[in-house]
Order: structure tokens, then sequence, then C-alpha cells
């Protein structure tokens, strides 16, 4: 069964209400020490356009085309927002858990009384098929090096989120430089320390 199908009533409320959902999302990632610092340093107003209407386009794109892509670069998107390299991991995806619920009671009750039921159950299970990519436990580890220039990001977006539906965490490292020397010399210390 797909995990989303086309349902333009759905995609048009949503289109509708994007910058009341964006808005209303700026308090549900004040979550993460870094969001939370932005969200005293800027406007909701800002945050809400420059970072979070894009999950709203998203939602809108899916259910117009009835395209799973965009559930996963909505996953990509998420991961991009809420990596913090400066927090213990169990507690980043704690935190993760309880943004994503917040985040999925907000869009979901942006709609309440605009669509019919069916297409609240749609919404609230492409929202659950992409919180549970994102929390659920992994069973396995794949080892990924990125040898690359910023397309990583994307190509990862999508990645990211087809492995966590299989319950497989990725480990990624990175060789961005552009110098071919040291790219060399980093990809032969990656191969002695990784092996």
């Amino acid at each position: 069964m797909p995990v989303i199908e086309r349902n333009a009533e759905l995609a048009r409320v949503l289109l509708a209400k994007r910058e009341v959902i964006a808005r209303e999302l700026v308090e549900s990632i004040a979550i993460y020490p870094r969001w939370k610092l932005a969200t005293a340093q800027e406007s909701a107003a800002v945050i809400a356009e420059r970072d979070l209407a894009v999950f709203v386009d998203y939602l809108v794109k899916a259910f117009e085309e009835g395209n799973e892509d965009y559930l996963s670069l909505y996953a990509g998107e998420k991961l991009k927002q809420t990596f913090d390299s400066n927090i213990d991991q169990k507690a980043l995806a704690a935190m993760c858990r309880t943004e994503l619920q917040a985040s999925r009671n907000i869009v979901c009750r942006s709609v309440n009384g605009n669509v019919g039921a069916r297409a609240q159950t749609s919404l609230f299970n492409a929202l659950m098929h992409i919180e549970n990519a994102l929390v659920l436990p992994t069973r396995k580890t794949m080892r990924v090096l990125w040898i690359a220039d910023c397309i990583y990001l994307d190509i990862q977006s999508f990645l990211t989120h087809k492995m966590a539906e299989m319950a497989v965490e990725l480990d990624v490292t990175l060789v961005t430089t552009k110098n071919a020397g040291a790219r060399r010399n980093e990809i032969e210390r990656l191969a002695t320390e990784k092996v």
C-alpha cells in the first residue's frame, strides 16, 4: 500500500494555512538549543518563512502529486534541522521525538474542520511515517564515505530517510576538500582508521 496518495483538497488547505503552520512550528523547534537561541535572536516570522515553511511546501507537493519523494525531502530537511554534534545523541533523539510529535499535532490541527476524515488520516499517516523513520531504533549501521561537494546533503536527505525505513543507520564520513592532495591524504588516513 502506498504511503501517500493524491489529495488535492488537503494540498489546497495546507497551502492556504502555510504561513500559520510555519509560525506555529517555531515554538516546537525551540526545544533544540541552537533553535532556542535563534528564536531569541530573530523574529518568528523570519524563522517561519526561512526555515519552516519548507515543511509545509513538501507536504503540499506530496499530496498534490501523490509522490512519496517529498516525504523523504521533509525527513532529510528535518534531519539537517535537528543535527547538533554538541548534544548527546540519546538526548537529541528524545528532543527529536518530542518535537516531531508537537509538529505533527500542529500540522494536523491546522486542517481540522477544513478537510474530511480521510484527508486528516492521510496527513496523520504521512507524518507518522516520517516520524517513525526518524525515531525508531536501528538494527544495523551502514558506513558511507562522501567524497563530494554540497550535493551530498541532497543525496543524503533521500538516502537517510529510505535507510531509516529499513532500520539502518548511516555512519557518514565527509571528505569535502577541493584540494586534490589534501583529499587523497584524508582518504588514505580514513582507510587505515575505519577498517
